[in-house]
């Protein structure tokens, strides 16, 4: 039997795939598929609150709350509740119509496939404040993920401040996806228990075979992440043009959304190597770029969790990232470097070092470590006693 054997579960995700944004919520499909292979049985309910400014995209827009029956993953039901919503920049009134959205939704869901034992809300704003204020029992029972990065994102408006603090003390559980994440929750004044639980990685990165080296004639660095000065993005650009300027040949590969200035200007303009800007792409493409990569480059300012640095190392690859960050709990002596954040200097330094000593890293041994923390497994291990607390909740 699984870890969640006897358990249901119903997640409300804060963000889901849409029309306008199609690789929305990814790792929330993730927690319905671990959820689901550890034998929980596992449903998903989403209110989508189609604003003003999404008129002119296309498809249909329901003037009144649509709700359909779609499917996830393995064939795991979602609910996605789907209207148009006029809320003018008004915190109190979007939350509560995710709520009475939500409401809708758990009805609907009930009816096919009975009642849930325990709600996993994705993030405190807004699933878990919708979650936790329901006139039903079930918000009784909530489980609150948080996800926001930086976490002062949620505290901007002094009404989103009082709902954030109302739900996380109604929540049953509240959890954190990484130590750093923890902290700022409680320097922004949440002052209850918090537990860490990482993100899951996906399925693609933790079941192909790892190989020892490639057949690359010269170190090929990816980055994955928006291309944005808080990812890092500046620093690298710089560290590029010196590297390549000092005679270093690296074939330097970004993958994400964006149009950074500095790095286009390097594109076919490096005399010992080469820069590929691939624009977003999905998951079986950036599973390609990492299986054909040496080394995996992110230095990011902000990171609540870092994703990519866990599927890179799932992948066997070597890492150089930020102190301070998520991530930075991911990496040691055996799979990486680290460097200061926005310091270009400093991400020069570990760049040099890797460059140094990128081909006498272990990957089977890098990408063993990283699958045995990120898999399904061990996920579905950390929340096995925080759903089942809820559970018992009344």
């Amino acid at each position: 039997m699984g870890s969640l054997t006897g358990q249901h579960i119903v997640i409300v995700p804060a963000w889901w795939p849409t029309t306008a944004q199609p690789g929305a919520g990814s790792f929330f499909m993730d927690f319905a598929s671990v959820f689901a292979g550890a034998g929980a049985q596992v449903g998903v309910i989403f209110p989508e609150l189609i604003s003003l400014s999404q008129l002119r995209q296309p498809g249909p827009k329901p003037l009144r709350p649509q709700i359909s029956f779609e499917s996830c993953a393995e064939n795991i039901p979602v609910v996605r509740i789907r209207g148009m919503s006029a809320t003018f920049g008004r915190p109190q009134a979007y939350m509560k119509r995710f709520r009475d959205w939500l409401g809708l939704g758990l009805n609907a869901y009930a009816e096919k496939f009975g009642w849930p034992d325990v709600i996993h809300a994705g993030c405190l704003l807004p699933s878990g404040w919708a979650a936790t204020h329901l006139d039903h029992p079930l918000a009784r029972r909530v489980v609150v993920t948080e996800e926001t990065g930086p976490f002062s994102d949620v505290m901007k408006h002094p009404a989103q401040v009082d709902m954030v603090h109302a739900a996380a003390t109604r929540a049953v559980e509240l959890v954190a996806v990484s130590d750093v994440l923890a902290a700022d929750m409680k320097q922004h004044g949440i002052a209850r228990s918090i537990r860490i639980c990482g993100n899951p990685v996906a399925s693609i990165f933790l079941e192909s075979e790892v190989t020892t080296e490639t057949n690359n004639p010269r170190p090929r660095a990816v980055f994955v992440g928006r291309l944005t000065r808080l990812k890092g993005v500046d620093e690298l650009a710089t560290v590029i043009e010196r590297l390549d300027r000092e005679g270093h040949a690296v074939d330097w590969e970004l993958i994400g959304h964006g149009e950074h200035a500095a790095a286009q200007r390097l594109v076919g303009r490096l005399q010992h190597g080469t820069l590929t800007l691939r624009g977003p792409q999905d998951r079986a493409a950036v599973h390609q770029a990492l299986a054909d990569a040496d080394l995996f480059v992110f230095p990011t300012h902000v990171e609540t969790f870092g994703i990519a640095v866990a599927e890179a190392l799932c992948m066997g690859l070597p890492v150089v990232t930020t102190k301070g960050t998520g991530c930075a709990g991911f990496i040691n002596d055996a799979n990486g470097l680290l460097c200061d954040r926005g310091d270009a200097d400093s991400l020069y330094n570990a760049m040099i070092a890797m460059l140094g000593r990128w081909h006498a890293y272990d990957r089977r041994n890098i990408a063993a470590a990283a699958r045995a923390s990120f898999g399904p497994d061990a996920i579905a291990k950390c929340y096995a006693a925080i759903i089942q607390q809820a559970r018992e909740c009344s």
